[in-house]
């Protein structure tokens, strides 16, 4: 596997995927429709599989989408917080299924 620092500047998945994912971290105002940031979090695994990198490539991709993503003005800073943190969860959910 190849050694990943996350304060690397690059992601090295692309940023089209990481793309992708920015524009499902919250797709909807019903925050609690999770699928497209789901199906986006076992795609940036799945691709991070494929490129033989360790599990921190897929955050350091979650973390720079979520970076150019916007909290959306119907989210408390708590709500903003915790839906981050159940991305965190799935996205490493994602990467040890």
């Amino acid at each position: 596997m190849m050694k990943l620092s996350l304060s690397e500047s690059t992601v090295p998945l692309g940023d089209q995927l990481v793309d992708q994912l920015a524009a499902d971290v919250c797709p909807c105002a019903d925050c609690n429709a999770t699928d497209a940031m789901e199906a986006a979090l076992k795609e940036t695994c799945a691709e991070s599989h494929a490129l033989r990198l360790p599990p921190e490539a897929a955050v350091l991709a979650l973390k720079t989408a979520w970076a150019r993503h916007p909290q959306p003005a119907y989210m408390t800073d708590e709500d903003w917080s915790h839906r981050y943190f159940v991305a965190i969860t799935a996205c490493l959910s994602a990467y040890f299924e």
